[in-house]
């Protein structure tokens, strides 16, 4: 590349549009464990919330479709309206009717509990005790006379604080029922003072309210109570070894589900219990409800089941909940890993499992040099040091795994961040980091010297030059062929920290904590900014590129470049968790992987460059060879014209003028300095432009 070549992107240069026609498709899998937090039954649609998103179908023969990413925590159905809360996402309102519109923003209120009458939206929080909205959402109003508040004391907060807790709710009869951590308090309607409803009960935390016409059922850790009087006097009907989770009434008989024991079945009203737990492999039942007359349940680990004469079977196709910790591909076949398993897609586009048979605590990453796959794990042992990390490999596509010849000359707490080019082998964690050309025979030490942080973000081989993210401000770093990291830095803000690299063609990213999206063109000798598009936290997680179209993975989705980070473009149709991180190219199909949703794919070629609406195909250019070096060719396709033309620079000056005729151009660019050059071609009615970059 050609010397002293300050490289900015500017505005100027013809704008591309990255199209987005294909929508993203999830692949059948990987699985991974699924807790179900609800089950929603409502005009022949049934809904799972699990703690990965909401999924809904029509029969029990469908496949689930995934809707959200949202993790329902409570909810209350008003017609065809769902008012949920969710996990730190405050509450959602969802159009069963119409399942594929995304769910609404309610309010950013944190609930446990959620009920409604005709009139308004109840709620229950953790502290704020119970609460009342009479426009369904939007503004809420505290109503807690007569709840009872509990003194805490935070020795680290400053000292004493109160909180009213309200774990559940009911509203039958006329009243309003409110289970707190001392028991059941009820009031008249939406207004008055809460009374105490607990004779027959423990003064002890509510887990659930139920309502069966005019009977009410609680539980209170292993025991359900009942009342035939809306509260005023409770009797214990059954007690058991772990919490019960749910309740229901199907026909004649009562269910109840436990967190540790299965599922109870009584046909005498209360009187006597037995298990129904034959096929059901999860004994820890989150939840029970009623699907066109089958006894559906959920459960904190296997997902779904139903009811099959006295066989719980599982149905969970398409309930995919695994998050995806890496994906990685060789030139035939594409690996994915969870904490828990490694998995390999075979041709009937199915994941195998081909996790070793090794002691571990968790798989950190998988990555791919070649034919070899690389797999970093973590082991945890008994005695100190309990941590720790190794690294194995498969030639065979995972059907067998090795052990490399020497481990890594030190170990951490985690497992080793690990990145492979031509034919090295690097593996890092905190400041250390290592590399091998011989498979772990002998490895060379580059740890980060003192002088600079003493932690790394991220490494990224690019030209088989490795740079570092180090934790310190501005601190991108560069290793020469003298094996000493140097800083590369010039253009970086000097007040935040490096955090992940991306890279393709000639160009280098870099994303800045907190500020955005970097770019150099010269190896790191100068950077400018490249995140028009993208947010200032839009952290790169994962990335692909072909040719110079790079698509990186953020916690908002999948995004593409065409023009080296001067217009940043979103490409989520179809993908229903934006909460993506690696990703993956395997015979010009992108595979991403979510964090929740497993692994979702789309063709590259769906993924189209077009010219502004303005270009027409008479009037545009085509410049060749490009990149180039010491000469090109311009092309027009409109002829009989005089052109002017001119060649301006990354600073916007204009270092090149000339008039010239014809539809093919001859243009000698030895002189130029290497860098990204605008041609302009203008005539008395129109201009054209187009990008060249000199090597």
């Amino acid at each position: 590349m050609k010397p002293n070549t300050i490289f900015l992107l500017l505005s100027c240069l013809l704008p591309l549009v990255i199209e987005c026609r294909a929508q993203w498709v999830q692949t059948d899998g990987p699985y991974g464990n699924t807790e179900v937090t609800a089950i929603i039954v409502q005009n022949g649609l049934i809904m799972t919330g699990a703690d990965c998103g909401t999924f809904t179908r029509n029969d029990m023969a469908d496949r689930w479709v995934v809707n959200s990413p949202y993790h329902l925590t409570c909810y209350t159905l008003k017609g065809d309206t769902l008012f949920a809360g969710t996990f730190y996402g405050g509450i959602k309102q969802f159009d069963l009717s119409s399942p594929d519109i995304p769910a609404a923003e309610v309010n950013d209120l944190q609930v446990q509990a959620l009920a409604h009458t005709d009139t308004a939206l109840l709620a229950g929080t953790e502290a704020l005790g119970f609460m009342v909205s009479d426009d369904f959402g939007s503004s809420w109003e505290e109503q807690n006379n007569g709840l009872p508040t509990d003194t805490v004391y935070d020795p680290w907060g400053g000292g004493f604080y109160y909180i009213t807790n309200v774990t559940a709710l009911n509203v039958t009869g006329g009243f309003i029922f409110c289970g707190t951590d001392h028991g059941i308090f009820r009031r008249n309607g939406n207004s008055g003072n809460w009374i105490e409803m607990n004779d027959g009960l423990p003064s002890l935390p509510v887990t659930m309210i139920e309502a069966i016409d005019d009977t009410l059922y609680t539980a209170i850790n292993s025991n359900l109570f009942r009342s035939t009087d809306f509260g005023e006097h409770w009797n214990l009907i059954f007690t058991g070894s772990f919490r019960i989770t749910s309740f229901l009434r199907s026909l004649t008989d009562l269910f109840l589900a436990t967190a540790g024991s299965g599922i109870y079945r009584s046909a005498d009203n209360g009187m006597t219990w037995a298990t129904v737990i034959s096929g059901l492999t999860d004994l820890s039942v989150t939840t029970l409800a009623i699907y066109d007359s089958t006894l559906v349940c959920g459960t904190s680990r296997d997902g779904f089941f139903f009811l099959q004469d006295t066989q719980w079977v599982a149905n969970n196709h398409g309930l995919i909940c695994s998050y995806i910790r890496a994906a990685a591909a060789t030139d035939q076949t594409l690996f994915a890993c969870n904490e828990e398993k490694v998995y390999r897609l075979n041709l009937a586009g199915i994941w195998d499992n081909i996790s070793p048979l090794v002691e571990y605590e968790l798989f950190g990453s998988v990555m791919t040099m070649g034919d070899t796959l690389f797999l970093s794990v973590e082991n945890d042992t008994t005695y100190w040091p309990y941590d720790i990390p190794f690294i194995l490999y498969s030639t065979n596509e995972g059907s067998t795994w090795q052990h490399l010849a020497g481990e890594v000359p030190f170990a951490r707490d985690d497992p080793y961040s690990i990145h492979g080019n031509n034919g090295k082998l690097y593996a890092y964690e905190d400041e250390l980091c290592f590399f091998t050309s011989d498979m772990g025979q002998s490895w060379t030490d580059i740890t980060i010297p003192p002088q600079y942080c003493n932690s790394m973000y991220n490494l990224t081989v690019f030209k088989s030059v490795p740079y570092a993210a180090a934790c310190g401000f501005a601190q991108t770093l560069k290793l020469g062929d003298d094996l000493n990291w140097q800083l590369v830095n010039q253009g970086l803000p000097d007040y935040r920290s490096p955090q992940a690299y991306a890279f393709c063609d000639s160009a280098l990213f870099v994303f800045i904590e907190f500020v955005g999206m970097y770019v150099t063109l010269n190896e790191g000798e100068y950077w400018t900014f490249a995140g028009n598009g993208l947010t200032s936290d839009s952290r790169i997680r994962g990335f692909v590129s072909s040719g110079n179209t790079l698509y990186i993975s953020t916690q908002y989705g999948i995004f593409g470049t065409k023009d080296f980070g001067q217009n940043w473009h979103p490409c989520n149709d179809g993908l229903k968790n934006l909460n993506t991180g690696s990703l993956a190219l395997l015979n010009d199909t992108i595979f991403a992987g979510t964090f929740g949703s497993g692994i979702w794919k789309r063709a590259l070629g769906d993924i189209h460059v077009s010219l502004p609406d303005s270009d027409t195909e008479n009037s545009r250019i085509t410049i060749y060879p490009n990149p180039a070096r010491d000469a090109i060719t311009i092309e027009t396709r409109v002829h009989g014209t005089v052109w002017d033309l001119s060649l301006v620079n990354l600073f916007g000056q204009e270092i090149l003028q000339r008039k010239v005729t014809g539809t093919k151009i001859q243009l000698n660019t030895e002189d130029l300095p290497a860098g990204i050059y605008l041609i302009k071609l203008r005539n008395s009615k129109i201009v054209r432009s187009g990008k060249l970059i000199i090597e």
